[in-house]
């Protein structure tokens, strides 16, 4: 596959599912011209493995959704 050839995959010698190499999108293209271009700028950092941790509020965020509701905002 990393040269770019097809693997076919087969369940009792019936055809089950084709594996082929990923195609560039549009997008993708668009955005290496950006960055080529210096447009724009990759991304230096790595996202967060998990969620930052949410400061203690007074009342749980539902909460403060319901008393909206309630008071018809």
């Amino acid at each position: 596959m990393g040269r770019g050839e097809a693997i076919r995959v087969t369940l009792r010698g019936r055809p089950l599912v084709d594996l082929v190499p990923a195609r560039t999108t549009a997008e993708s293209d668009r955005l290496r011209q950006l960055i080529e271009a210096a447009r724009i700028a990759p991304a230096t950092r790595r996202r967060p493995a998990c969620a930052p941790r949410l400061a203690p509020g007074a009342r749980p965020a539902s909460e403060l959704v319901l008393a909206d509701r309630d008071a018809g905002r």
